[in-house]
């Protein structure tokens, strides 16, 4: 499917699952919500969680970089990914993940409009993600719900996108501004780098991540640089993390002055886990420097700060690639 879900297109898939929904719900037990799905094909899966009243459908397969030396038989490279998108009304919101790549956009099906999360969805996809940690989606079980817990972390004032591939990040901050810089600098975690542009929503509406080849074999998966710290062995310690403030009159952040925040990892604010403090599946825990920082950044300043909108693209993809707490 398309990155853009037509009107009539989302339709569809409504009456489709619904019709599913009506023929399965029955099945829950034991006092779990219950989730419907149906095989597509061997690479996509469409599904709803009738007790939230949200659809999706995953599709996995390759993003191919180039083949290998100048031979027609030369192995290919790529990076294998999964995308998800969930309709929630009228709005789609995409997640498409692999290695140290994530693309995040949220849209009007239909029109396209970049779109923000209100405050009703975002609880919507939390209870979605709270209720359902014994889903088994394969090899996506995982994908899923950190999707879901990215999306239900999204700070109310900044639309959905984050786009990092494997030249640049950026993403939507604020209102109305966008957060670039050079990929090297996302995986440095070079907050200096970081430069304010006016947010140009038709450009943005337009793009689309890459396109998955779900048909390719033999695809070599190519090396990546990690740039999530991982700060599971603190829990229950104290930790010095540091943030930043946005201390310029003109909204572009040109000016920032840096400040240390010790606090105990964990404890009963979940403090420094990726995702709104303590919610999400109890199992599945992940605490990052990033996370630790971002935490310490709307402590201080709120979570409408700049600052701390920044800071959230750091902690993206350590929502999706970073191991878990055992």
């Amino acid at each position: 499917m398309r990155l853009r879900v037509a009107g009539k297109g989302c339709s569809i898939f409504w009456i489709v699952i619904t019709v599913l929904a009506a023929a399965t719900v029955g099945q829950a037990s034991d006092g779990d919500v219950g989730i419907v799905l149906t095989q597509v094909s061997e690479n996509e899966t469409v599904g709803v969680l009738p007790g939230e009243n949200l659809g999706f459908q995953i599709q996995a397969g390759w993003k191919i970089m180039e083949r290998g030396p100048a031979r027609l038989d030369a192995e290919l490279l790529g990076k294998r990914m999964t995308r998800i998108e969930f309709y929630l009304g009228n709005k789609t919101f995409l997640v498409q993940a692999g290695r140290d790549e994530l693309y995040v956009k949220g849209f009007i099906a239909g029109s396209g409009a970049l779109t923000g999360l209100t405050a009703g969805e975002k609880r919507l996809l939390k209870d979605a993600l709270e209720n359902n940690g014994k889903i088994d989606l394969g090899e996506h079980t995982e994908t899923f719900l950190h999707a879901l817990n990215i999306l239900s972390s999204w700070p109310s004032n900044m639309a959905v996108f984050i786009w990092h591939d494997s030249d640049e990040a950026m993403s939507a901050v604020g209102r109305e501004k966008l957060a670039v810089m050079p990929r090297k600098d996302l995986n440095a975690r070079n907050t200096e780098a970081v430069k304010l542009v006016p947010l140009d929503r038709p450009a943005v509406e337009r793009m689309a991540p890459p396109a998955l080849n779900v048909t390719a074999t033999d695809v070599r998966e190519i090396a990546v640089v990690q740039g999530w710290t991982s700060i599971c062995r603190r829990i229950g310690h104290s930790y010095t993390g540091r943030y930043f403030k946005c201390i310029d009159d003109f909204g572009l952040c040109l000016e920032r002055r840096y400040f240390n925040y010790t606090h105990v990892v964990g404890g009963r604010r979940c403090f420094g886990r990726c995702g709104v403090r303590c919610t999400g599946v109890p199992e599945v825990k992940i605490y990052t420097r990033d996370c630790f920082n971002h935490d310490a950044c709307v402590t201080r300043l709120g979570y409408t700060a700049f600052s701390c909108d920044i800071m959230f693209t750091f902690c993206a993809d350590d929502v999706m690639n970073a191991p878990r707490c055992r």
